[in-house]
């Protein structure tokens, strides 16, 4: 099947699920590199020293991401919301949770070091609505739902992201294609996330440049799921099969040029 670039290219649905993986994957890298240097340098907290601190980001993530997950499940088997407003709402969750987050992140003090860690562990928890769905959500349309405790594990109900089950959902046939193409943009517009925080605070970093840099990041982090709003839609797209079987093959044409050639060979 030959691939169709430019429509993959010029689809809305592929610019909304490129624009939401450029918001997580932004995000992700000021949670994973920024906010310890700006506890470090301004609330005086070396999470580096202390592994639970380091590691309570990443529980509050997976156990997050295990209740998003029946939660996907539940309101998906319940008929409460079809998958195209699931993924939109656990998204918008995600994304105005680490908006929030950060926000409230620059205006605490050094005197609130505790609040700052707990704030710092929701707000990525509340990332893993972001890159959490349901697999039985993604399965093509006719197919049979399977979940329940015998089928999948914590850790599998937990690994189904938004991001890449939803390239699934737009294009079975050019899912992985899509998916690899937004990864890349994504990955290549996250590494100016240092650059650009290194940029703005300078030799002299102080609160107030920080805020700048949290401020932008939680635009970024909107923005990107008011795009995704918008656009973007788990409705399989019409390019991704052009040519349907049943438009391509016709069964009974060619049984009839089976019988006609059986005739011939037995006369």
């Amino acid at each position: 099947m030959p691939i169709p670039w430019r429509q993959i290219l010029t689809s809305p649905a592929t610019f909304a699920l490129m624009s939401a993986h450029v918001g997580y994957n932004w995000c992700f890298m000021m949670f994973l590199i920024e906010t310890p240097a700006y506890l470090s340098a301004e609330l005086q907290i070396d999470v580096a020293s202390s592994s639970y601190l380091s590691a309570l980001p990443f529980a509050a993530k997976w156990i997050l991401s295990i209740v998003f997950g029946f939660a996907c499940e539940y309101t998906y088997n319940r008929k409460y919301l079809t998958v195209t407003a699931s993924r939109k709402l656990f998204n918008s969750i995600g994304t105005f949770g680490v908006a929030a987050g950060l926000i409230a992140l620059s205006f605490l003090n050094s005197q609130q070091g505790l609040a700052a860690v707990a704030l710092i562990a929701a707000s990525a928890g509340l990332q893993s609505a972001v890159a959490i769905e349901n697999l039985s959500q993604s399965l093509p349309l006719g197919s049979s739902i399977v979940s329940g405790w015998d089928k999948f594990s914590y850790r599998e109900i937990g690994s189904f992201s938004f991001m890449q089950m939803n390239h699934i959902d737009v294009s079975p046939n050019f899912g992985g294609l899509i998916f690899s193409v937004n990864n890349f943009v994504a990955n290549l517009i996250s590494i100016a996330e240092p650059v650009f925080t290194a940029t703005i605070l300078g030799d002299d970093s102080n609160v107030s440049r920080w805020r700048i840099v949290f401020f932008t990041s939680a635009g970024l982090s909107v923005l990107s799921n008011f795009i995704y709003v918008i656009w973007g839609t788990a409705e399989r797209q019409p390019w991704d099969c052009p040519h349907p079987v049943s438009e391509s093959v016709n069964f009974d044409v060619l049984k009839e040029e089976n019988t006609q050639s059986e005739a011939n060979t037995h006369s």
